[in-house]
């Protein structure tokens, strides 16, 4: 289906680069399902036609995987003009602008792919100092390279997606080298992230219950992660990942340390950590990594009035969200989030800090799961 569209309806250079069809090919396929007018507007219905469907929609919905190409590379190669005034209206170039960046102007109408140098310089000044697909610094290298980890490491490998999935079908008594399949994950790093997530749930409270994960309907543990609820953390957690793939290479020790205090402390009930009055060194060390990780306006913590003037009164900590409650002794800290339940709009403590933990726990060989 996607030969034949790009065939019957596709620029000659795509046909060229991604079939084997020459010419006469060419040619004698379009003649054979058109006849004699090949150039007609009827050609994507001809398509449904073959394909069994009622309209053109159904082939584009499922079936035509160079669909998005087709049209790029048309945009792409069409001479789209704008009158001179119009372009003037929503850019501010002025023709003397024009012409010093050598615009295509004709008929008092603009060329607009003879100005994409000059479009692109103006989308990209001042806030955005560069697109995302380009490299500013060496930070963002990291981000974009295939060599930076390490080529035997497991950690980066895989993305979570598939971890998830492997794990969900594996606590679904499939077969692993099934699940593994199913997830398009090798045997062998198969039963390594197994291996990890199995001992995972041994890492428990003081009271013994399990920290990361529920139990089964028939009592037994399960693998997989507890799901993030809402939309508003899975946004996050791209940001989240990026930034955690930044600060385990460039301070290794920070990194271990932020996921093994997040394993010792994180409460099993909502997702944060407590930190008692004698532990503020601790706590402003975990808010100087979990800074690193998301901007401090994306942290909530909680605890007694008095408590929360005493420690979190600095200018430093002035963007991270603080919730009074006065039952609490020890300062709560975690992912913020909205509580869509609350009438009043109140932050609750997201589950996306304990999915993260978990999953990091399970993928990073270099963490230690056992304190």
């Amino acid at each position: 289906m996607s030969n034949l569209s790009l065939v019957l309806v596709g620029h000659s250079d795509l046909v060229e680069a991604l079939t084997d069809y020459d010419e006469s090919d060419v040619l004698r396929i379009k003649q054979g399902i058109l006849g004699e007018h090949i150039n007609a507007q009827d050609r994507w219905y001809a398509l449904s036609g073959i394909m069994g469907h009622l309209s053109p929609e159904r082939s584009f919905e499922y079936y035509n995987h160079f669909a998005t190409l087709m049209a790029t590379y048309a945009l792409s190669k069409a001479d789209i003009t704008l009158p001179e005034r119009t372009l003037y209206n929503v850019t501010g170039f002025t023709n003397k602008k024009l012409k010093e960046n050598n615009a295509t102007v004709r008929n008092s109408s603009v060329s607009i792919p003879s100005i994409r140098t000059l479009l692109f310089k103006n989308i990209i000044e001042g806030k955005r100092k560069s697109p995302k697909f380009t490299i500013e610094n060496c930070d963002k290298q990291f981000l974009l390279s295939t060599n930076t980890l390490a080529a035997d490491e497991l950690f980066g490998r895989y993305g979570l997606n598939r971890v998830q999935l492997l794990l969900q079908t594996y606590d679904k008594e499939m077969p692993l080298s099934k699940a593994a399949q199913l997830a398009n994950i090798s045997i062998h790093d198969a039963k390594v992230l197994i291996e990890r997530a199995s001992e995972i749930i041994d890492i428990t409270t003081k009271r013994g219950k399990p920290r990361f994960v529920k139990l089964s309907d028939s009592n037994t543990p399960v693998l997989s992660p507890l799901n993030i609820q809402y939309q508003s953390d899975l946004r996050l957690l791209s940001l989240l990942l990026s930034n955690a793939y930044r600060l385990r290479e460039k301070s290794g020790t920070d990194w271990t340390w932020f996921i093994e205090i997040c394993r010792e402390k994180l409460s099993n009930s909502r997702a944060y950590l407590p930190f008692r009055k004698e532990d503020e060194k601790e706590l402003q060390r975990f808010i100087g990594i979990a800074e690193k990780l998301l901007p401090l306006k994306r942290w909530l913590v909680s605890s007694n009035e008095d408590l929360l003037m005493k420690t979190m009164s600095s200018t430093d900590y002035q963007d991270i969200k603080q919730q009074s409650n006065d039952s609490k002794n020890a300062l709560h800290i975690g992912i913020a989030s909205r509580d869509p339940r609350d009438q009043t709009n109140r932050w609750q403590y997201s589950p996306l800090l304990r999915f993260f933990v978990h999953m990091m726990l399970i993928t990073d060989e270099k963490l230690s799961i056992v304190s």
